[in-house]
């Protein structure tokens, strides 16, 4: 729940909170649909039903608010993060706190991985939705790389708490 970081002030504790659970929230959405355990039936010509690991479980209207809101769940996730990052570099640049004890590499890089990751992805959603496609594939290409540069990035870097922090909270127990 994150209480710990929110104990250090509201600021941080949102920005904590929007970055966490974009990036856990678009994880899930990505490896969900990747290795096929969800996806989306088409029941009829104006219902889809989701079917998570072989059951059926919400059927919905094809457009209706649900159902965009489960088919831009990366966008939203892509928005969390987006305004998380942000507000987590403005703090980095405008507190001179933060300033002393930063590292790009540690504190900087992260941040700057994330926002290419997601500004890629939603790049890919206006080149589609607005644009027609266009320059679709090239975007497409470059939203991958940052996400390999990322996936290889996260067990060296401070992304890396991510799964490290609840088993880290496991060990009193």
């Amino acid at each position: 729940l994150q209480k710990f970081i929110f104990k250090r002030g509201i600021y941080r504790g949102i920005t904590h909170f929007l970055i966490a659970w974009g990036c856990i929230g678009s994880f899930a959405i990505t490896f969900g649909l990747t290795f096929g355990w969800m996806h989306f039936e088409l029941v009829d010509p104006d219902t889809y039903v989701i079917v998570v690991m072989g059951v059926k479980t919400i059927e919905m209207a094809a457009h209706g608010i649900i159902a965009e809101l489960i088919y831009n769940g990366l966008n939203i996730t892509a928005l969390m993060v987006l305004i998380g990052v942000s507000m987590a570099l403005f703090r980095r640049i405008v507190s001179n706190d933060v300033k002393v004890t930063q590292r790009a590499e540690f504190d900087l890089f992260p941040l700057f991985l994330l926002l290419a990751v997601t500004v890629s992805g939603l790049a890919l959603t206006v080149s589609y939705v607005l644009l027609n496609g266009w320059m679709h594939h090239y975007l497409t290409l470059f939203h991958q790389v940052t996400v390999v540069i990322m996936l290889i990035y996260f067990p060296f870097g401070k992304l890396f708490h991510l799964p490290i922090r609840p088993l880290a909270t496991a060990v009193p127990m």
